[in-house]
């Protein structure tokens, strides 16, 4: 069955029975719409559901003009099998064996049914994020080590990464089997640390639930806070005030800014240029400094909320345009670097319809001009793979790109938020 959904939610929910999943699922495909979400719910029993539940949404999402389409299907506890249309996407493939580990998903048709999010180390049978999932059982601390492939032939070497790094990122295990410059197979392993941030959101305030959100990933605490803010808006069929949306869009593309910059310079670290490591991380410095001064908070926590955002300060558009200047200046050099070229050229070749089987996003995406972001102009489609280092020049242009819009933004927020501080 099909409903229009309320005023400011999805367009449309459809209610799907298992027989008709693939179905509803190819149809949407075919006609444009992407997979940009499955997620699955512990239902209990309440006045409309007699029987607890596996509830799983498939967020659908098309455009422009922006359109949502939602897929539910509810399964029995006792029996949850879900059949898989990873045959149609590979995303919701690894999405259908996530919900396997954490909520006791049995796949049907999945073609690698394998663990995902679960180590092997995991009891057998216990799904943390059910209600019914009771305390963790003992782990066995006698699990051998992880069965990687094993590459052989002449000249071939592996490279073991990680679980623990040098750095201060998050775990995560990778295993190379190369052959000179050329990297045969790569294994990652990832999903060390498991949080369960879902079922910590559950029961709190709306308002407590952003200092949360802020704190998923330290480096995106405004892309992961607007994400939980538009999802508590969209469930009570709200939406907040234009100033406080052209505010969220300012604290997003300062957010935007750092890290693209920062990762300029690591791309430059990785092939030795640790020059350019050096000069991002200065610009970094002041960017951070800058987000310090406009919400009280380097990541720019505090800045958004559920139904408003709020600044104490906003930078001059020439402050974002001197840092466009010094940006393009480093790329500049990394690019006459005969080193870097070199090393760049032929690199992360990604074709374009291995990334629209993918399903990539942001500026993977524009790069392989896989989708259109709504507002945007139309993009490019590279008419064949990069043979020059084209994500490094694309790295250069994301922090600044759209400097006009960007300075609408900053002289529409000076307008509307002068002397509040607020929107919301």
């Amino acid at each position: 069955m099909t409903s229009p959904a309320t005023p400011g939610r999805a367009d449309s929910i459809i209610d799907a029975d298992v027989a008709d999943l693939g179905v509803i699922f190819r149809y949407l495909i075919s006609t444009g719409y992407r997979l940009a979400l499955v997620a699955a719910h512990h239902d209990l029993a309440d006045d409309e559901h007699a029987a607890a539940s596996i509830r799983v949404v498939y967020v659908m999402v098309a455009g422009p003009p922006d359109t949502r389409v939602e897929i539910h299907l509810r399964l029995p506890i006792a029996h949850p099998v879900l059949p898989s249309v990873s045959d149609v996407s590979f995303t919701a493939g690894r999405f259908e064996r996530e919900m396997q580990d954490l909520f006791g998903l049995q796949l049907s048709g999945h073609h690698q049914p394998s663990r995902l999010v679960l180590h092997q180390h995991w009891p057998e049978g216990w799904h943390p994020m059910r209600h019914d999932a009771g305390p963790p059982p003992p782990f066995d601390n006698e699990t051998e080590s992880y069965p990687f492939l094993t590459v052989e032939g002449p000249g071939v070497y592996e490279i073991p990464v990680g679980p623990v790094h040098a750095g201060i990122i998050e775990p995560g295990q990778s295993r190379f089997s190369g052959v000179g410059e050329t990297i045969l197979n790569m294994k990652a392993r990832l999903w060390f640390v498991h949080k369960g941030i879902e079922r910590l959101f559950e029961g709190r305030h709306p308002d407590g639930g952003v200092e949360l959100a802020e704190r998923v990933s330290g480096d995106s605490a405004v892309g992961h806070n607007l994400t939980y803010c538009l999802a508590v808006e969209d469930a009570a069929a709200c939406a907040p005030p234009p100033e406080a949306q052209v505010l969220r869009a300012i604290l997003l593309e300062l957010e935007r800014i750092y890290n693209h910059v920062t990762d300029l310079g690591a791309m430059g670290n990785d092939v030795g240029f640790g020059i350019a490591h050096a000069h991002t991380g200065r610009i970094r410095e002041q960017v951070l400094r800058l987000n310090a001064r406009i919400t009280g908070h380097r990541f720019l926590r505090g800045g958004v909320f559920p139904g408003g955002s709020r600044v104490d300060w906003l930078p001059d558009p020439t402050t974002l345009h001197q840092i466009r200047d010094d940006v393009h200046q480093i790329v500049d050099i990394m690019m006459v670097n005969t080193t870097v070229v070199d090393r760049f050229t032929g690199t992360a070749v990604l074709a374009h319809d291995d990334a629209a089987q993918i399903g990539t996003l942001g500026y993977v995406a524009r790069l392989r001009a896989r989708y259109r972001r709504p507002s945007r102009p139309p993009l490019r489609r590279c008419p064949r793979a990069p043979d020059s280092p084209r994500p490094a020049r694309w790295r250069r242009d994301e922090p600044v790109q759209g400097p006009r819009c960007r300075d609408r933004l900053l002289r529409r927020s000076h307008r509307c938020a002068a002397g509040t501080g607020a929107a919301g």
